[in-house]
C-alpha cells in the first residue's frame, strides 16, 4: 500500500489467485494523515477473472476487532471512510470476483495491509526565552532561544526557527530540521540591528504544525568597521568600592572567616549584576550575584536572577538547584515553585514539575495562570483529559475576555477536543 498524506490511500492487491492469507505474512507499512476522512484506492491485479466487489475492513484496537467499513464495486473506487477520532487504524482490503477472493475477512490478531495514524491536533509549542548573550565584547552576539513542545507523534527533527527584524519584512529562515533539545544558539550577523522576533515551529508526523512567537528583543547596534568595543559600549556605572570580606592577618594573608551580612553592599552588587545581565555579560553577572547572595542571605532577588541566568544558559539543573535552595527556607514561594517547575519541564521531568504546580494550587486555588501551566504539563505527560479539566478551570476563574481565558480556550479546541 502506498500512502501519502493529503492524497488517496493506495493499497496494492496481487492476483486474486494468490494463496489465502498470503497478505497477512507481509509487513504492513504505516503513514500519518491530517484528516479523519480517508480515501482508499486499490491497485488490483485481477488475474483472468476481472474484479467484482472490494471490501474495506478497519480496526481501531491493533487488529483485535475488525469491522466492515465500506463495500464497493471494483470499478467504483476509491472508497471513502470517516473515523470518529484521532488514533492508529489498520486497513485491510478483500477483493472478490468469479474466481474467488484475495483472502477471507481479517480475523482477530491479523495484520492489516496498511496502518494509518490519524492526527488532526497541532503540536503545543511555547517559547520559554529569547536572549541576546555577549560573552565577548569584540565577538558577535549570540541569540539563545529556548522552548518546550509536546506532541504524541513528533516528526524526526521537528523544529524549525524563523526570525524577522524591524528592518526586514517577512520571516527569514534561521534553522530548519532541528532536534527537539529545547534550545538553539545562533550567532547574530553583524548586519542585523534593531529588534528581532523569533518564531519556533514544531511539526508532527502528519504534517501538523504548532507555532509560537516570542516577544521581540533588542539586538543593539552592530559594531561598525574600525570601532572598538569600548567605543561602542555604554559607559559603565560608577565603580563600586569593594569592601574586604576577610580581614588581613600576619604578612598580609587573609584569615579565614565567613563573610558578615551586609545588606547595603548586597543590594549594590545585585544592582550591578542586573546591569551586566541586561547587557548579556552573564559571567560578570553571576559573580556579582553570588557575592550578593553571600552578603545578603535574606535577599531572594539575587537568587531569582541567578536561577534565571542558569536557565537561559541551558543549565537547567543549576537553575533547579537554586530554586530548591529558596524553597528550603520559603516552602510555598510561588515564584520559586513556578521557576522550579519550568526547569523540571526543560529536564523532561514532568511529574516532578506537576508536583510543584500543585503545591501552588493547594495554597492559591484561584491562581488561573498556574492552572493553565498545569494543564500544559498534563498534556506533555499525554493526559489530555486532565489537561482539558485544568484548562476549563482557567475559564471558570478568569473572565472570558482575558488573555488567560483565550489561551485556555485555544488549547481546549486544538489539543483536547474529541
Amino acid at each position: 500500500m502506498l500512502v501519502r498524506a493529503g492524497q488517496t490511500l493506495m493499497v496494492a492487491i496481487a492476483a486474486l489467485t494468490m494463496p489465502l492469507g498470503a497478505w497477512s505474512q507481509q509487513t504492513a507499512t504505516r503513514t500519518a494523515v491530517q484528516s479523519r476522512v480517508l480515501e482508499v484506492d486499490c491497485l488490483i491485479n485481477p488475474g483472468s477473472g476481472g474484479v467484482g466487489e472490494v471490501e474495506l475492513w478497519i480496526t481501531a484496537d491493533g487488529g483485535q476487532k475488525w469491522s466492515l467499513a465500506q463495500e464497493a464495486d471494483g470499478h467504483d473506487l476509491p472508497m471513502q471512510v470517516r473515523v470518529d477520532r484521532d488514533g492508529l487504524y489498520g486497513l485491510f482490503v478483500v477483493a472478490r470476483n468469479a474466481v474467488g477472493a484475495s483472502s477471507g475477512p481479517p480475523q482477530a490478531g491479523e495484520r492489516p495491509h496498511q496502518w494509518v495514524l490519524v492526527d488532526t491536533a497541532a503540536p503545543l509549542v511555547q517559547v520559554q526565552q529569547v536572549r541576546i548573550v555577549r560573552r565577548d565584547p569584540l565577538a558577535a552576539p549570540i541569540l539563545v532561544v529556548s522552548w518546550s513542545a509536546y506532541d504524541a507523534h513528533p516528526a524526526d527533527r521537528p523544529v524549525s526557527l524563523y526570525y524577522q527584524t524591524t528592518n526586514q519584512a517577512g520571516w527569514q529562515l534561521l534553522a530548519r530540521a532541528v532536534e527537539d533539545v529545547g534550545r538553539f544558539d545562533w550567532t547574530v550577523p553583524a548586519t542585523l540591528t534593531g529588534n528581532i522576533t523569533v518564531r519556533v515551529e514544531f511539526s508532527d508526523q502528519a504534517g501538523n504544525r504548532g507555532i509560537a512567537d516570542a516577544p521581540p528583543v533588542a539586538l543593539g547596534t552592530a559594531l561598525a568597521s574600525g570601532v572598538t568595543a569600548a567605543q561602542a559600549s555604554p559607559a559603565l556605572p560608577p565603580e563600586v568600592v569593594a569592601k574586604p570580606s576577610q580581614p588581613l592577618g600576619h604578612e598580609g594573608q587573609p584569615t579565614a572567616r565567613v563573610p558578615q551580612p551586609d545588606p547595603g553592599r548586597a543590594q549594590e552588587l545585585y544592582d550591578l549584576a542586573v546591569w551586566h545581565k541586561e547587557r548579556g555579560d552573564y559571567a560578570l553577572a553571576v559573580e556579582r550575584l553570588v557575592e550578593a547572595m553571600n552578603l545578603g542571605p535574606e535577599m531572594l532577588a539575587p537568587a531569582y536572577e541567578l536561577a534565571d541566568i542558569y536557565y537561559t544558559e541551558g543549565n537547567y539543573q543549576g537553575s533547579l538547584d537554586i530554586y530548591e535552595r529558596i524553597l528550603d527556607g520559603h516552602g510555598d514561594d510561588r515564584d520559586a515553585l513556578r521557576g522550579g517547575a519550568q526547569a523540571l519541564v526543560a529536564l523532561r521531568k514532568h511529574p516532578e514539575a506537576m508536583e510543584k504546580l500543585l503545591r501552588i494550587l493547594r495554597v492559591q486555588p484561584g491562581d488561573a495562570e498556574t492552572w493553565l501551566d498545569a494543564g500544559d504539563v498534563y498534556l506533555w505527560m499525554g493526559q489530555r483529559g486532565q489537561a482539558r479539566r485544568y484548562w476549563e478551570q482557567v475559564q471558570k476563574l478568569s473572565p472570558s475576555a482575558t488573555d488567560l481565558s483565550t489561551k485556555a480556550q485555544k488549547r481546549i479546541k486544538r489539543y483536547a477536543s474529541p
